[in-house]
């Protein structure tokens, strides 16, 4: 919501629903379900077609961007469900990255972790050309 209403995701260079984000199911705030209503914006459809990764790979430059709870140095992702709320399940994780290796030009998939600073909520995402480090040692993102 908060990227569409600042600009940021427009959807205007998707292939398929070009200028709509496509969502099969919602859980939030008052203020998201009110924003969902009848917006022109959202087209709500069954997890069969929001979730295929051939209609997902028909996007050009697609890429998956995950809400991990924690990344280790091999890679692997345990994925965020928040406060009892389904942000992601595994199968539509791969469903994501399995789109994004079929899309023209994709960009890479990126684990995104989400925080809290003392200005409010954030999100860690590694970026071009940075070092993910944690007691363990540190890996470089070079993509």
């Amino acid at each position: 919501m908060d990227l569409v209403k600042s600009g940021a995701v427009t959807n205007r260079r998707k292939a398929t629903w070009r200028g709509k984000s496509l969502v099969s199911y919602a859980f939030g705030t008052q203020e998201l379900m009110s924003w969902l209503h009848r917006n022109p914006l959202v087209e709500f459809q069954g997890t069969d077609k929001v979730f295929d990764p051939i209609q997902i790979g028909r996007n050009p430059k697609f890429a998956a961007i995950l809400p991990a709870r924690k990344v280790d140095l091999s890679g692997m992702i345990a994925l965020h469900f928040g406060r009892g709320n389904v942000a992601a399940g595994p199968g539509e994780a791969m469903d994501f990255l399995n789109g994004a290796e079929l899309s023209e030009g994709a960009g890479p998939s990126l684990p995104c972790r989400a925080g809290t600073a003392r200005a409010g909520p954030m999100s860690a995402c590694p970026s071009r050309n940075s070092r993910i480090s944690s007691h363990c040692g540190s890996r470089s993102t070079w993509w």
